[in-house]
């Protein structure tokens, strides 16, 4: 039982790590659109700070967003 809880935790940190690397790696590549959706699946799925962070930072630089200061 113990090793398929510790599997199961395993695959959870590999899932959430997926969404957040694609949209870096999109993000460093200039392609703002895809990192976005990836940015956003990772805030909604994985619940990460840093994606959110990521987003923001999207929005307040007009980065594949329509820019948005608004505090």
């Amino acid at each position: 039982m113990k090793k398929i809880l510790l599997l199961l935790v395993f695959c959870s940190v590999l899932l959430q790590a997926n969404n957040y690397s694609d949209a870096m790696r999109a993000y460093r590549k200039g392609d703002f659109n895809k990192a976005k959706v990836f940015f956003e699946l990772s805030a909604q799925k994985d619940n990460t700070v840093h994606s959110r962070y990521m987003l923001g930072r999207m929005y307040l630089n007009g980065e594949g967003v329509t820019q948005n200061i608004h505090i």
